[in-house]
């Protein structure tokens, strides 16, 4: 039997402390067992570096799934990788349900074009860019939502979008009805 990858803290002499991955597995010569075999690896920084990408992903999450806006991501295509929690409670929208399908399936028909257009501008050129349009509830109303794009690489080096949409039926309610009374 070998044991491979357990980990445990070293205390080096100087005093400081390092994690250190060790694997052992049986020796063999002719097919019979004459002492181990060990090595060691110093996994300090990895460690280090998982832990801080471990802190920074629970942050990103408690963000996006916390806000009053809408936090998708999407591919280049458009389809759904990540939608926020509220996409439940603002627009009815099961977010497991969401991933994969394309996100342009929910906007206006009149908006589409347009809406896709844009997105594949900024795709194209690894930029952001902001844009009104209607979408579709699940109880096929239709609100008014701003939409801002940021573009990242993932690590297969594919083009996503970072999406936050905020419902401004509202306030385009409220500037209409200044611009009424004046």
């Amino acid at each position: 039997a070998s044991i491979e990858g357990y980990e445990t803290d070293v205390v080096r002499p100087d005093g400081s402390v390092v994690t250190v991955a060790f694997n052992i597995g049986p020796l063999l010569q002719d097919g019979r067992l004459i002492g181990a075999a060990a090595t060691a690896e110093d996994i300090t920084e990895r460690k280090l570096a998982e832990d801080a990408l471990r802190e920074s992903e629970a942050r990103y999450r408690a963000l996006a799934e916390n806000t009053f806006d809408l936090v998708c991501e999407l591919d280049s295509e458009g389809r759904f990788s990540y939608a926020s929690p509220n996409f439940k409670d603002i627009l009815g929208y099961d977010p497991a349900a969401l991933i994969g399908q394309v996100a342009f399936e929910l906007i206006h028909p009149d908006d589409q074009e347009r809406v896709a257009r844009e997105f594949a501008g900024v795709v194209a050129d690894s930029t952001s860019g902001t844009i009104a349009f209607r979408l579709r509830r699940s109880d096929g109303a239709w609100c008014l939502l701003e939409s801002s794009a940021n573009i990242f690489q993932n690590d297969a080096g594919e083009s996503h979008a970072v999406v936050v949409s905020r419902d401004i039926g509202v306030r385009a309610e409220i500037e209409e009805a200044l611009r009424d009374s004046e």
